[in-house]
C-alpha cells in the first residue's frame, strides 16, 4: 500500500509531549490541518504550540538544540527584576566592568526576542484559531507591545558611553532603566502557560479548576494503583485533557440545541468537501453525500492513540479530516509502520463491508480530527439508492485491486477483465473480497447467485474455499445451488472439507441433505476415488455413514477396491466398513 519504513525512523517527529496537550490548537470542524495547524515554512512562521519555539533563533532550522527559548527569556527577566532596582538604589554607583557587560548582553537577547516575535503565530481570541499570516502578525505586534518592548530594551548607558566616551549615572538614566521592568509581562505569560501544563500541581496553580484537577488526579491514581505502563498513563491523561478542551468549545452541545434543519446545513458546509475526496464515495450523487454528512460525527483524537486495534472488529468507520494516522502492523511485539493516512482517507470500511477483523492497527500520528460513522449506519445508507450502491461497490473493488488484494486480482485475470477502468461489478468480484454486505446488495438487485467463472466456479465455491461464512449464509438465503460442480468436478461441499473449513461444511451439508439424500455417499466415494485419506477421515468425523452409497449405488469401500487404493481400503475396513459388498 505504501512504502514500508521502520517504526523508529520518524520517532522524533511523532513523539508526544504530554505536557503540551493543553496547548494544542483544535482545528475547526471540517477544516484540514494543511491550512490551520501547520506552519508555512516559506513565510518562516513559528508555531507557539511547538516546543521548539521557546526554541529556534535560526528560523530556517527548527531542529536546533536551543530548547525552551521562552523559559530562557523568563530567567533573564528574573535577573532584570532583581538587579535593576538594586542598581537604581545606588545611583552614584554606575554599573561597570562585568555588570555593565552583563546588562548590555541581556539587552541584546531581548532585542533578538523582539525580532522573533514578528515570526511567532498567535491565537485569535474570538475564533480560537492559529493565525499564521506574517502581515497580520506584524500589525498586531506593532499596534500592541512593540513600542514598549523597544523602549525597555534600549541600552541607555551604552548609548551614553558611545556619545560621551564615559559611563554616566543619574536620575534620568535610573528612570529609563525602570522601563526594563516592563519585561515582567513575560513572567505573566510564562505562568499562564504553566497553568495549562498538567505536569505542574493544579492544587496550587489552578485551584479554580477543581473539577478538571480532580479528574486528572483520579486518573493518575488509577495508573499508579494498577501499575500501568507509562505510555498507557500518557494516553489516559491526554484523552482527558483533549476531552476537557473540546468540551470547553461547546461544539456538540450547541449542535444538539439547534433544529435538525440547521444541523444538517452545518454538517453539509463542514464535512461535504472532505467526503467528496473519500475514494469510497467518489461518483455518488449529491443526495448520497448529503445523507452521509448528516450521519457523521466529528471528534478529536490526541497523538499516539490507537483508534482501531489490529485483529479487532470495529463498529465504526472513520474519515480523516485533519492530522495524520499511521497504519501499523504488529508481529511478535514488534511494530512496523506500513503507511500513513491524511485528509480525505478512510479506514475501518473493510471491516464494515467484509465483516472481518482489521489486518492492521490505526494510530494517530498527530492531533487528528476524525469523522466517525457507525458501520450499521453505512450499511443502511447503501440501501437507499441502487445507482449509488453500485458506484460504492465498484469503488471498493477498484481500491482492493489497486492495493494488491491478490485473491481479487487473480480472479479478474482469469476472467480477462482486470482493466481498472472496466471493473466487473458482479458476484464473483465481490465474493473474492469477502464482503457479505455488498454481496447481499447485489443479490437483492437480481443478480444470479450461480454465475460461474471460466473454470465453472460459482460464488459459493469461492466463499467455501476462502472460509467466508457470512457470504455462504447470504448465498444460501438466496437459494444458490449447493450441489453444483465446477469443471474439475468439485462441489462447494468438497471444497469446504478439503480446505478444512468445517463450520462451512456442516452448514452446507445440512442444506444439501434436504435435496440430495446421496450427498454423504458421493463425498466419501469421491475421496476414495481420489485416494484422499485425510478427507475420508474428516468426513467420518462429521458423522457420515461409512457405508453410505453414492448416486450410482456404490460405497466408498467398493470404489477403493476398484481403484486398488490399499491404504483407503485398510482404513475403511478397520473402521467397520461392510466387506460383503463387492464391485
Amino acid at each position: 500500500m505504501h512504502a514500508r519504513r521502520n517504526k523508529n525512523e520518524d520517532e522524533s517527529s511523532t513523539s508526544f509531549i504530554l505536557g503540551n496537550i493543553a496547548e494544542l490548537i483544535l482545528p475547526p470542524l471540517g477544516a484540514s490541518s494543511s491550512n490551520q495547524t501547520q506552519v508555512d515554512s516559506k513565510a518562516r512562521v513559528i508555531s507557539p504550540m511547538n516546543s521548539r519555539y521557546r526554541v529556534p533563533i535560526d528560523l530556517r532550522d527548527k531542529d536546533m538544540s536551543f530548547r525552551y527559548w521562552e523559559t530562557f527569556m523568563v530567567m533573564l527577566v528574573a535577573y532584570s527584576a532583581w538587579m535593576y532596582p538594586l542598581e537604581i538604589a545606588f545611583m552614584n554607583a554606575a554599573p561597570k566592568g562585568g555588570l555593565f557587560i552583563a546588562d548590555n548582553s541581556i539587552d541584546v537577547f531581548f532585542a533578538v526576542d523582539i525580532i522573533l516575535t514578528f515570526f511567532v503565530a498567535y491565537v485569535e481570541p474570538r475564533t480560537q484559531l492559529l493565525v499564521q499570516d506574517s502581515k497580520k502578525i506584524a500589525i498586531r505586534y506593532l499596534s500592541a507591545w512593540f513600542i514598549m518592548d523597544v523602549a525597555s530594551t534600549i541600552p541607555y548607558e551604552a548609548l551614553g558611553y558611545l556619545i560621551t566616551g564615559r559611563v554616566k549615572a543619574g536620575v534620568s538614566y535610573s528612570l529609563l532603566d525602570l522601563l526594563r521592568l516592563w519585561r515582567l509581562r513575560k513572567v505573566k505569560q510564562f505562568f499562564t502557560r504553566l497553568e495549562k501544563d498538567i505536569r505542574f500541581s493544579y492544587f496550587w496553580i489552578r485551584c479554580c479548576r477543581l473539577l478538571f484537577r480532580n479528574s486528572i488526579q483520579a486518573a493518575s491514581n488509577f495508573v499508579y494503583r494498577n501499575h500501568l505502563p507509562p505510555h498507557l498513563g500518557e494516553q489516559i491523561l491526554a484523552h482527558m485533557c483533549l476531552r476537557f478542551k473540546t468540551e470547553s468549545l461547546n461544539q456538540h452541545q450547541l449542535m444538539d440545541q439547534l433544529p435538525i434543519s440547521i444541523c444538517k446545513s452545518i454538517c453539509h458546509h463542514l464535512f461535504l468537501p472532505t467526503l467528496k475526496e473519500v475514494y469510497l464515495f467518489k461518483g455518488v450523487s449529491k443526495d448520497m453525500l448529503l445523507l452521509l454528512a448528516t450521519k457523521m460525527k466529528a471528534e478529536y483524537v490526541p497523538p499516539r492513540e490507537d483508534v482501531i486495534m489490529q485483529n479487532d472488529a470495529p463498529v465504526d468507520v472513520y474519515v480523516v479530516v485533519s492530522g495524520k494516522v499511521e497504519i501499523v502492523y504488529c508481529d511478535n511485539e514488534k511494530e512496523e509502520v506500513v503507511g500513513d493516512l491524511s485528509t480525505g482517507d478512510i479506514f475501518g470500511e473493510i471491516s464494515a463491508l467484509c465483516n472481518r477483523p482489521q489486518s492492521y492497527a490505526f494510530r494517530t500520528k498527530t492531533l487528528s480530527q476524525l469523522l466517525r460513522m457507525k458501520q450499521c449506519t453505512l450499511r443502511e445508507v447503501l440501501q437507499t439508492k441502487q445507482e449509488d450502491r453500485m458506484v460504492i461497490v465498484k469503488n471498493f473493488l477498484k481500491h482492493q485491486i489497486e492495493y494488491k488484494d491478490i485473491s481479487t486480482e487473480n480472479l479478474l485475470e482469469e476472467n480477462g477483465e482486470c482493466d481498472e477502468a472496466n471493473i466487473p461489478c458482479n458476484l464473483l468480484t465481490v465474493i473474492a473480497t469477502g464482503s457479505s454486505c455488498l454481496l447481499e446488495e447485489l443479490l437483492k438487485a437480481g443478480m444470479d447467485p450461480d454465475i460461474g467463472d471460466s473454470r465453472g466456479r460459482t460464488p459459493l465455491h469461492i466463499a467455501a474455499s476462502k472460509g467466508f461464512k457470512d457470504c455462504v449464509l447470504v448465498l444460501l438465503n438466496h437459494a444458490c445451488n449447493v450441489n453444483i460442480q465446477d469443471m474439475d468436478g468439485n462441489t462447494p461441499l468438497w471444497i469446504a472439507i478439503t480446505a478444512k473449513h468445517h463450520k462451512i461444511f456442516n452448514l452446507l451439508y445440512r442444506c444439501a441433505c434436504v435435496s440430495n439424500t446421496n450427498i454423504g455417499g458421493n463425498l466419501l466415494c469421491l475421496a476414495a476415488k481420489r485416494n484422499d485419506l485425510s478427507t475420508v477421515k474428516d468426513l467420518l468425523k462429521h458423522g457420515l455413514n461409512i457405508d453410505s452409497e453414492n448416486h450410482e449405488g456404490l460405497t466408498a469401500l467398493q470404489v477403493a477396491l476398484a481403484e486398488n487404493h490399499e491404504e483407503i481400503i485398510r482404513f475403511l475396513v478397520m473402521n467397520g466398513a461392510n466387506e460383503r459388498k463387492q464391485v
